[in-house]
């Protein structure tokens, strides 16, 4: 062990050795290299695109999630392949792609799971949640994709008019023929369910109406109560308990219609922040040092080999 300690001790110094020998001999090469590298990274700064990203809080109507995952898949093939027949067809297409990159993710929510497997054994469900806890990427496999109802949409562009960029991307998702049929359907339905629930509401009311008068006693003016002795109504607290639950209903009902409007919903008000990257005035002189140095080690064992063959 101390020999092998030694070694790598005097590898290290000879390493040190070589590069002050290498940068106080070669002072003004290293300099001009230097110097090269900052106007090289100032270059590409200047024609370097500013890369913006934004992430879009997202809701997926009508049964969309496989349709909509598989279309931001496709777009990032054909954006990729540089398409641009394709891209220009969908208006993500301004002299060059709208586009740099899309990704989309589902935003993990335990209760969606539960709230759509209410007919599902909860000892599978057990089960799921205890294997997730070992596979990282279980919850957001393709079998629980479509039963999550928030989903987060990151672009990547390098485009200044960023609203467009948005609205040409969620014009592309929402431009399916057959989900928008679904769509038109789904609404008319729910407006329909809507106005019978209410219905119902009203027939309740009217039934309460019917079961409670008015005490004739002057003192309980305004009191209301059930008239159990004409009528059998020892389940009256159901209608009660039935209205309640078409009130909230309806509620759910009216607020998911708001957000019917298209197949791909938003829901936030994206803004985009410029992407961090690496400054090429920093890196470019780096790069060219490392370069002349690996070229330097390179010909020094060149010359060595080259001594020890003429030696022979």
């Amino acid at each position: 062990m101390g020999y092998l300690f030694n070694k790598i001790k005097g590898s290290y110094n000879n390493c040190l050795v070589f590069l002050y020998r290498k940068f106080t001999n070669n002072r003004i090469v290293l300099l001009v290299i230097i110097v090269m590298g900052i106007i090289v990274g100032l270059l590409l700064n200047f024609f370097k695109k500013e890369v913006k990203e934004t992430s879009l809080l997202v809701q997926l109507n009508f049964d969309s999630s496989h349709y909509v995952y598989n279309a931001v898949d496709q777009l990032n093939k054909k954006i990729q392949e540089n398409d641009t027949l394709f891209l220009q067809k969908e208006g993500l297409y301004n002299e060059e792609s709208i586009l740099i990159s899309t990704e989309i993710k589902p935003i993990v929510n335990i209760l969606d799971i539960v709230e759509n497997s209410q007919s599902t054994n909860s000892g599978y469900l057990k089960t799921v949640f205890d294997e997730s806890k070992f596979e990282d990427d279980l919850l957001t496999s393709e079998m629980f994709i479509p039963e999550y109802k928030y989903h987060r949409i990151t672009l990547f562009t390098a485009q200044e008019n960023t609203d467009t960029v948005v609205n040409e991307f969620l014009n592309y998702l929402n431009n399916n023929e057959l989900l928008n049929k679904i769509k038109k359907v789904k609404v008319e339905n729910t407006k329909l369910i809507v106005d019978k629930n209410k219905q119902s509401i009203s027939y309740i009311d009217s039934i309460v109406k019917v079961y409670g008068t008015l005490l004739e006693n002057p003192r309980a003016t305004g009191q209301i109560y059930y008239n159990s002795y004409e009528v059998n109504n020892g389940n009256i607290h159901l209608l009660f308990t039935g209205k309640e639950e078409l009130l909230e209903k309806n509620q759910e009902l009216e607020i998911e219609l708001q957000k019917y409007n298209n197949i791909v919903e938003l829901i936030n008000k994206p803004l985009f922040q410029t992407k961090k990257g690496f400054n090429n005035i920093i890196v470019i002189p780096l790069v060219f040092l490392l370069l002349y140095f690996f070229y330097a080690i390179v010909m020094g064992l060149y010359r060595k080999a080259k001594t020890l063959n003429s030696s022979i």
